[in-house]
């Protein structure tokens, strides 16, 4: 499955982030604030990133830059 293709539409004080065409139902008071909602999107899409556990050094999924220990080192901590 492939992620869907975003971008931004709108003008004035009425801005959208569409997904494949078709606007997702949060609507923004400004360009600015639908980029960063956007970058957002983005981010939660994005596939996991092979990183190191902090703990034990084992390579696992991460899903963010928050995310940095394995599940096994977070459940025994």
């Amino acid at each position: 499955m492939t992620a869907p293709a975003l971008q931004i539409r709108g003008c004035g004080t009425s801005w959208s982030i569409l997904a494949d065409g078709v606007a997702l139902p949060t609507r923004y008071h400004g360009h600015h604030l639908a980029t960063a909602a956007l970058r957002g999107v983005q981010q939660r899409l994005a596939p996991p990133v092979q990183r190191q556990c902090l703990c034990c050094a084992t390579p696992f999924p991460s899903t963010g830059k928050g995310n940095r220990l394995c599940p096994t080192c977070r459940k025994d901590a």
